[in-house]
């Protein structure tokens, strides 16, 4: 099962951005960094910037963040996400368009900091283990034309039978996270 998602990453159909790399939950967790998660501040990686709140979750505010720099030919560049239901399966969403202030463009009753829109939308399966600890991978492919370019991401949750109801539809969703292209 899954989202299921999928539809042209920015950089188009090449036969490296088609390929989807998956985290396992019960594979090695991600490097935090020199700062802590979930304590407050986000791991600097570089190229990439946290922005918004999201939805909160049943377990909390969600901290959405990349756990590796986002460089050309990076295999695979990671995402990770806490306080997301326990062994699930969340979206990861990622578009060329950035909704700084959270927008609801689909009435579900959660802050959506990437526009949904946009033809370069797509999407990545992200498991959570039982900790909570979502996290997905995907390929950057090596083009000197991706260079500088920023595209944006946010993780999305279902709540199934949890303690509460987050939103109308029991969805939670993360901070976005800005990702800039690195040679």
């Amino acid at each position: 099962g899954g989202f299921g998602i999928e539809i042209a990453p920015p950089w188009g159909r090449s036969a490296c951005s088609r390929r989807r790399l998956r985290l396992r939950p019960t594979e090695e967790r991600p490097r935090l960094g020199p700062r802590s998660i979930p304590g407050g501040n986000y791991p600097d990686t570089g190229g990439t910037a946290a922005y918004g709140s999201g939805t909160a979750g049943c377990s909390g505010q969600h901290k959405f963040w990349a756990t590796t720099p986002p460089r050309l030919g990076t295999n695979p560049f990671r995402w990770a996400c806490t306080e997301a239901p326990a062994n699930s399966l969340g979206l990861l969403i990622v578009s060329d368009v950035q909704d700084l202030a959270g927008g609801d463009p689909l009435f579900l009753g959660v802050a959506l900091h990437v526009g949904l829109f946009s033809p370069s939308l797509f999407g990545l399966d992200m498991p959570s283990n039982a900790s909570g600890l979502g996290l997905a991978s995907y390929l950057v492919p090596n083009s000197p034309a991706l260079l500088g370019q920023t595209i944006y991401s946010q993780a999305i949750w279902q709540w199934t039978g949890g303690p509460c109801t987050p939103s109308p539809y029991s969805i939670s969703t993360s901070n976005g996270v800005a990702i800039t292209v690195l040679p």
